[in-house]
């Protein structure tokens, strides 16, 4: 994903959001207070999937993507940022809203169940969208059950406490492991 292509989301990702912010009418005013208290709920809610890599960890060693663990340190923490609101943008808040009001709508099932099977779909979604191929082209089934299992988390957290939270803590996540990588090294 080149430089352009990351721009082009970022500035979509602020028009969806200002386009949101004036359709809903909400304050222009930022509480500091609660974003101090989201962080540190969304770092709180990111340690558990960061003990769940680990465990997977020792399983076997996941795949790693050579194009982000070459960047430079600020580099990779753009990105996560930038994938923490637009993964959650698209996955969660698109999907599994569309998904829900269809399984609702057209299959008849109780909103209960309608999120339940909605945040399953957006979390397998979610992990068929990264790579999840060793370097010969294997299936690498510990990645493949790791991003399942992190866009079911992600997933809960969007339907129990927002799309904020969940974007923050998959940022906060992506960051933690984009600060693990070790610096590349200057040629």
């Amino acid at each position: 994903m080149d430089a352009e292509e990351l721009s082009l989301k970022g500035f979509l990702l602020i028009a969806i959001f200002l386009v949101q912010h004036v359709l809903t009418r909400g304050p222009w005013i930022v509480n500091l207070s609660v974003v101090a208290r989201m962080y540190l709920e969304s770092a709180a809610l990111a340690a558990p999937l960061l003990v769940f890599a680990a465990l997977l960890e020792r399983l076997g060693p996941a795949a790693q993507i050579a194009d982000f663990s070459s960047l430079p340190l600020g580099a990779r923490v753009a990105v996560s940022i930038g994938a923490g609101l637009y993964e959650e943008l698209v996955f969660r808040m698109v999907l599994v809203g569309v998904l829900s009001m269809a399984f609702i709508e057209l299959a008849g099932l109780t909103k209960q169940t309608a999120v339940i099977a909605a945040v399953g779909l957006s979390g397998l979604a979610f992990a068929l969208y990264h790579p999840i191929s060793h370097a010969d082209g294997s299936l690498d089934v510990i990645r493949l059950i790791f991003l399942f299992g992190g866009g079911l988390y992600f997933g809960i957290l969007f339907v129990q406490r927002g799309f904020g939270i969940a974007a923050a803590t998959h940022a906060l996540f992506d960051i933690a492991t984009a600060m693990m990588i070790p610096a590349p090294h200057a040629m």
